[in-house]
C-alpha cells in the first residue's frame, strides 16, 4: 500500500533470456543496471519481471551492492503475461544513411510492433552497412524500448532485399506507395479489410520504390496503400503506418 491507501503499481522490467523460479537468481547485467541505476530499486522492492515467451512473475530483490551481482527471489509461480495484441505488425524498411533507421526501430517498437527488417533496395545501399553491428544495436534499442513500454521485444530480422521478403511475405504485405496511380489510403484499405492476424508494412527510401520495385510487389500480390496528401520522410512513414494500424485494426482501438 502506498500513503494514500491505494495499492503500489510494481514496476515491470524485461529480462533477456529466459525466467527461473530458482530460490535465489541472478538478474543480467543489462537488466539490473536498469533496476538499480535507472529505477533506482532498493532492496525488498518487488518487481514483475517478463521475459521474450511472454512469461512474467514476481519478484523480490535480495540485495544491491555496488560492484555485486543483483540476486532476485520469485515470489510465486510464472504465469503468461497480458495480452500483446493480436495485430502481429511486421516493419521492413530500406536501409537509410547514418542512424535514421535507429529511432524508426525504437518508435515502432514502442507502438507495439513485433519484428523490424532492413532492406535492400535500388534506390538506397549504402556503401559500408556494418550489418552485424547494426542489427546489435538495433536488438539493444528494442530491448530498451520494450523495457520502458512493459512489452515483449520487437524481434530483428536480418538484412534482405524486397524481392525475398515481397515472395515469402507478399500477401499478407502492404507496401507504401506515393506514386501513380495513387494507391488507396492505409485507412481505406483497413475499413475496406478484415482485421489479419498478420500484416507486414514495407517503407522505401527517401527516393521511392523503384517502377521496376513497385512492378515486383504488385506481382507479388502485395498490396499498395498511400498515407494521405503529406509528403512524410521515410523514418517518418513507418511510425504513422504502425500508428494507423493499430487504431484502425489493434489495440489503439
Amino acid at each position: 500500500m502506498s500513503g494514500n491507501g491505494k495499492t503500489k503499481r510494481l514496476t515491470r522490467v524485461y529480462v533477456e533470456g529466459s525466467l527461473s523460479t530458482d530460490e535465489r537468481w541472478e538478474l543480467p547485467e543489462e537488466t539490473a543496471h536498469y533496476v538499480t541505476r535507472v529505477l533506482r530499486c532498493r532492496a525488498g522492492e518487488r518487481l514483475i519481471c517478463f521475459d521474450q515467451d511472454g512469461l512474467e512473475g514476481e519478484f523480490s530483490l535480495l540485495s544491491l551492492e555496488k560492484g555485486h551481482p543483483v540476486w532476485v527471489q520469485a515470489q510465486g509461480s510464472l504465469r503468461q503475461g497480458p495480452n500483446q495484441g493480436s495485430l502481429k505488425i511486421h516493419v521492413a524498411c530500406s536501409l537509410s544513411k547514418g542512424a535514421k533507421l535507429d529511432d524508426v526501430v525504437r518508435r515502432v517498437s514502442e507502438l507495439g510492433a513485433r519484428s523490424f527488417t532492413p532492406l535492400f533496395s535500388e534506390r538506397s545501399i549504402p556503401r559500408d552497412i556494418q550489418a552485424e553491428k547494426r542489427l546489435k544495436r538495433w536488438e539493444k534499442i528494442a530491448g530498451e524500448a520494450a523495457r520502458q513500454c512493459g512489452r515483449i521485444p520487437m524481434w530483428i530480422e536480418s538484412f534482405t532485399t524486397l524481392e525475398d521478403y515481397a515472395a515469402r511475405w507478399g500477401e499478407q504485405s502492404v507496401l507504401l506507395w506515393a506514386g501513380e496511380p495513387s494507391p488507396r489510403q492505409l485507412t481505406q484499405l483497413c475499413q475496406a479489410t478484415l482485421p489479419p492476424e498478420d500484416i507486414h508494412v514495407l517503407v522505401g527510401p527517401e527516393g521511392g520504390w523503384s517502377p521496376r520495385e513497385v512492378e515486383l510487389a504488385v506481382a507479388a500480390k502485395c498490396r499498395l496503400a498511400g498515407l494521405g496528401p503529406r509528403v512524410l520522410r521515410a523514418e517518418t512513414a513507418p511510425m504513422a503506418a504502425v500508428a494507423i494500424l493499430q487504431a484502425m485494426w489493434g489495440d489503439m482501438r
